[in-house]
């Protein structure tokens, strides 16, 4: 299990450098030339589906919440951990658990919020994919779309077997599961035992209202993502349709998260551009280069994230020393 994100890593590398290479250094760096300085709002841009995600993330906190800015922080850096680390898409989430912890919050509260907004970012991910499908159907001759589709119904079968498992006794087998994997974190202590943990998902889940929101506001954070595919097309010299920064934008999200178990999907995510690309009718050099400026906000931000993340962590064992010195 250890060598597996190796061996994935590995093999996505393998895949984007037989990309550039097939497609053509030069091609590549001519395709990516029109950006220059443009990368700076491309990035900055990305703060608004983190914002719009936040809010999701919020509603979800029955009774008192940290504050906007803290969460929007919790979430930046989780964010960071998952496209940067070997995690398999779960270390972000367990970092924000812990961060939440650090501001206050109650560990099964936290814990609670987080697990319920991934399940709210998966569905709402699935509903996204399915408009993306719907939009390439419709303004695009496209050949089989039965894989995509399949892909999507299994996708769509999983995240109910998920929420299943949250609200039936099927839980605590998965968190049997979780402490295997994790021997050294003894999350159930932490959180207080499964029955408080429980307690507090079930809370969030019966208010409706809330977890009709926040589904709304996690929607919308994907097509804020989708705005971003636009703004980098236009910096591109590219002139696109917003229906076609909707596609690319859905169904290269879709295949990253199938491809989860790949550190920061790298090299599934620029193959799921230039696949997208070319059915598009973009040049491959420049859906290329739309994964990579994509590649480059990923490290623009996540670096910063994960610095500040440890300073976090520096900062807390420091004072956690100078306590038991006294």
């Amino acid at each position: 299990m250890r060598l597996l994100p190796v061996l994935t890593a590995l093999a996505g590398i393998g895949v984007l450098v037989a990309l550039v290479l097939g497609t053509g250094l030069d091609a590549v760096r001519d395709a990516l030339a029109p950006v220059g300085w443009g990368i700076v709002p491309i990035v900055l841009s990305h703060a608004l589906a983190v914002l719009l995600d936040v809010v999701a993330w919020r509603l979800l906190f029955i009774g008192p919440a940290p504050s906007l800015g803290a969460l929007f922080g919790m979430r930046w850096i989780g964010e960071g951990v998952n496209n940067l680390l070997p995690v398999a898409q779960i270390g972000g989430e367990l970092a924000r658990v812990r961060l939440a912890m650090l501001s206050g919050v109650e560990t099964s509260r936290a814990a609670a919020t987080v697990l319920a907004d991934v399940t709210f970012g998966a569905l709402t991910q699935m509903v996204f994919a399915l408009i993306g499908v719907g939009l390439l159907l419709a303004a695009h001759e496209v050949g089989s779309v039965v894989p995509v589709v399949s892909g999507l119904l299994l996708f769509g079968s999983g995240i109910f077997a998920f929420y299943w498992i949250q609200r039936g006794r099927g839980f605590g087998v998965l968190w049997r599961w979780v402490s295997a994997v994790l021997p050294k974190q003894d999350w159930a202590a932490r959180l207080g035992g499964m029955g408080s943990f429980q307690t507090e998902l079930d809370r969030i889940y019966a208010d409706r209202r809330a977890a009709g929101w926040s589904c709304f506001w996690r929607l919308a954070g994907w097509f804020a993502g989708a705005a971003e595919i636009w703004l980098c097309l236009w910096f591109l010299g590219v002139p696109a349709r917003w229906t076609d920064a909707i596609i690319l934008e859905s169904l290269s999200q879709a295949g990253r998260s199938a491809a989860f178990t790949v550190p920061g999907a790298i090299g599934v995510q620029e193959a799921g551009f230039v696949a997208i690309g070319l059915v598009l009718g973009l040049d491959p050099s420049t859906a290329l280069a739309l994964g990579l400026i994509r590649r480059a906000r990923d490290l623009a931000l996540g670096l910063p994230a994960l610095a500040v993340w440890s300073a976090i962590e520096a900062r807390r064992s420091g004072a956690v020393g100078q306590d038991g010195a006294r």
